[in-house]
């Protein structure tokens, strides 16, 4: 054995140093004593000894390397074969003496030929000291088949266990005869230490694919008999004690033969394969046209499930010449290949074609939609259906054990099969799918059902409007199941009972709009929703703070309609419903940007600006202060405006009545402009008052022009018209009644 010490300081180059030993137990026998130190060095008595831990150890074994510092290390290992065992020391800064000199490190082990306790030169301070070899069966270790080595310091140590098999057993012959090979073979080495306790014939039709024969005692020979004449086998042996097999010993193959002058038959023809069902294929071939001189007395057939690797023997000899054969028993979704060879009294001779068929096979998933809550959606597919066998069946049973689907159905199913009913229990439902009445898939589905439903909530809200939005959730409940919605008032009476039913996820809706919710909430406070579940009277409970919107809103501070900051922090008014009123007091700019539409059936006083970008629907009344209109004013009633607080680029349809006014400077009407009774419009001297195409004036008090009327639109006199001044009538109309 070669074995190594490789010293590495920081830095510095590796220092390796190589001792050869010869293990021969003859020479070195550990003597049984008090001394766990026989034979060897105790610790501390090392020059310049450095005891520092084991940092790291590896034991390598093929191609696998185990870590026995990490984890507990058990390995197989014929006794002819070597391992290989690395560790590292990592010496402290100082030796025993408190010395930084070269010096030495101390390990034991119980492997035969260390002496148990051994002083390793070549270390220094703050050194990875690593100590590394090939190692292989010890004698001392005999008889026993397993052994633990042991590594240690003074500080840290490590184990790991060998099973000792035996060598490969040698010099494996085989010997054909009529019918039958006669095979003898060599122990072990080392037979002696470790005598097999039984050995294994392996035996195969083609080199490499030898599958299991027959186990014996501890024997040297052994007569593998009826074979069929004329075909190859070969076979391989190992030797086996009670810690596992040995390794293969060499492979030998040998032909079988009566000695006549006949020759094997030709191979067969036309060899078929046929799945008749989900486990059974039937094979048809033809003989073969030259028999080799002796009838035909029966055939192997070979069968392979892995695409012709291998080829292992299906039956030996069918002792007839029948050309059919049926192979049953087989397992779904599998493609089975095969080979025949035709027997006569020479022995078995060549393969025909292969041919292969693949069994049926069928897949089955089944689980509830996420859509609808208590659907069962079912998929299933058949692979590799037979001929003419086209349709599968589709069984469910519930929890009860009533079967509630039993349909024929195509050999690809994807739907929404069933929808699930309270009253067939909890449990599971059982799905089942079958094809040829034979092959069968299953699943157990747990029902949605099989916990307690909870009633959740999800909005409980009051609207700006005073409407108000209930919905929730049922866990473990159906679609399409009845829940109840009672409203309880703060004095414990209820006020409104609704009753829904479920949409997908067992989810529950209501909408109480403004106008209902003033009968549902007829005062502010504290209001309890009570939701129960129907089908099973579980009930949920939670609380509305319902507040009745106010009848007036007054701006604070100058800002866009939509902005609750511009309404101190209340929900704007872009409902404004009758009996409500909204005033802008003066001083104070509102703008209405053109995204928002105002709908008015109440009031809207305006004693400051309104600058309008959007719509204000108007069936109700405007006490206007300054509106700057760009984007559109319509209505039915009554909009009431000095003339000139109205700038209007935009469109303006409910008429504005205008109060007294005088106007000195020159304005221009673009829209429906009524000048009550009482109520006078008076036109300076130098001032022109346009009245646009689409515009009109309507007088029922006193118009008095000293200027200019320049009129496209329509200019309607009911009242009193005094005119000291100029009407231009351009393309509009002048009707005079006074």
């Amino acid at each position: 054995m070669m074995f190594g010490i490789e010293s590495r300081l920081p830095n510095q180059r590796l220092i390796t140093i190589v001792l050869a030993s010869l293990f021969i137990s003859s020479l070195l026998i550990l003597t049984a004593s008090n001394n766990a130190f026989a034979s060897g060095s105790q610790p501390g008595s090392c020059s310049n000894e450095y005891d520092g831990p084991i940092t790291n150890a590896t034991v390598t074994v093929g191609g696998q390397t185990y870590y026995p510092l990490k984890n507990s290390v058990s390995f197989q290992l014929a006794n002819d074969k070597l391992y290989t065992l690395s560790f590292t020391i990592h010496t402290p800064s100082q030796d025993l003496q408190g010395n930084s000199l070269p010096g030495t490190v101390w390990y034991r082990t119980n492997y035969q030929g260390f002496g148990n306790g051994v002083c390793q030169s070549g270390a220094g301070p703050n050194q990875d000291f690593i100590i590394s070899g090939n190692f292989g069966h010890s004698d001392s270790n005999a008889p026993a088949g397993s052994f633990t080595d042991e590594w240690s310091t003074t500080v840290t140590g490590f184990s790991y266990t060998i099973n000792w098999v035996n060598a490969s057993p040698q010099n494996l012959q085989a010997t054909a005869g009529n019918s039958q090979i006669n095979l003898t073979w060599s122990a072990p080495s080392n037979n002696d230490i470790y005598p097999p306790t039984n050995y294994k014939i392996y035996r195969s039709t083609s080199s490499g694919t030898e599958t299991l024969l027959t186990t014996l005692g501890n024997v040297n020979s052994y007569t593998d008999t009826p074979v069929i004449n004329g075909q190859a086998y070969y076979y391989y042996v190992t030797a086996g004690n009670p810690y596992g097999d040995s390794p293969a010993s060499n492979e030998v193959s040998a032909t079988p033969s009566n000695g006549s002058s006949s020759t094997a038959p030709q191979p067969p023809t036309g060899l078929k394969a046929t799945t008749v069902s989900p486990s059974q294929i039937n094979l048809i071939w033809t003989a073969p046209t030259n028999n080799g001189g002796s009838a035909i007395t029966g055939y192997q057939i070979q069968r392979s499930s892995d695409g012709g690797l291998s080829w292992p023997t299906l039956v030996s000899n069918t002792n007839s010449a029948v050309t059919t054969y049926s192979d049953t028993g087989l397992s779904p979704g599998i493609n089975y290949g095969y080979r025949v060879s035709a027997i006569n009294s020479v022995g078995g001779g060549a393969p025909s074609n292969s041919a292969s068929a693949t069994t049926p096979s069928i897949s089955l998933d089944a689980s509830f939609e996420d859509c609808c809550y208590g659907d069962i959606q079912v998929i299933y597919s058949v692979q590799n259906p037979i001929q003419g066998v086209d349709q599968a069946q589709l069984q469910i049973y519930a929890p009860n054990g009533t079967l509630v689907i039993n349909q024929a159905g195509p050999l690809t199913y994807d739907q929404d099969a069933y929808s699930i009913k309270r009253a067939e229990g909890k449990g599971n439902y059982s799905v089942i799918a079958t094809y040829d009445n034979s092959l069968t898939a299953k699943i157990s589905l747990p029902s949605l059902i099989n916990n307690d439903p909870v009633v959740d909530f999800g909005i409980v809200e009051e609207r700006s409007d005073g409407s108000v939005g209930i919905n929730g959730r049922v866990e473990n409940g159906l679609a399409a199941e009845q829940v109840s919605i009672g409203i309880i008032d703060p004095n414990k009476s209820t006020t409104a009972t609704y009753t829904v039913t479920t949409s997908t996820h067992a989810i529950y809706e209501i909408e109480i709009n403004s106008t209902t919710a003033k009968q549902v909430f007829p005062q502010s406070g504290t209001y309890t929703i009570v939701v129960t579940h129907i089908p099973t009277g579980v009930q949920g409970k939670t609380v509305l703070t319902y507040t009745i919107p106010p009848t007036g809103l007054t701006a604070t501070q100058n800002g866009n309609w939509n902005d609750p900051a511009t309404w101190g922090g209340a929900s704007p008014p872009i409902t404004i419903n009758s009996g409500d009123t909204v005033t802008i007091p003066a001083g104070i700019t509102v703008t209405i940007p053109s995204s928002v539409a105002i709908s008015n059936t109440g009031t809207i006083t305006n004693s400051g600006t309104i600058s309008n970008s959007g719509t204000i629907t108007n069936s109700g009344t405007i006490n206007s202060g300054t509106i700057s209109n760009s984007g559109t004013i319509s209505g039915s009633d009554q909009f009431k405006s000095a003339l000139t607080s109205i700038t209007n680029t935009g469109t303006i349809t409910d008429p504005v009545t205008i109060p007294n006014t005088t106007l000195s400077s020159s304005y221009a009407v673009s829209f429906p402009v009524i000048v009550p009774s009482g109520v006078t419009l008076a036109i300076n001297s130098g001032v022109t008052l346009t009245i646009n195409s689409g515009a009109s004036v309507s007088n029922s008090g006193y118009l008095k022009n000293l200027g200019t009327i320049s009129n496209s639109g329509t200019l309607r006199n009911l009242g009193y018209f005094g005119n000291g001044g100029t009407i231009t009538n351009n393309s509009g109309q002048r009707r005079y009644y006074h």
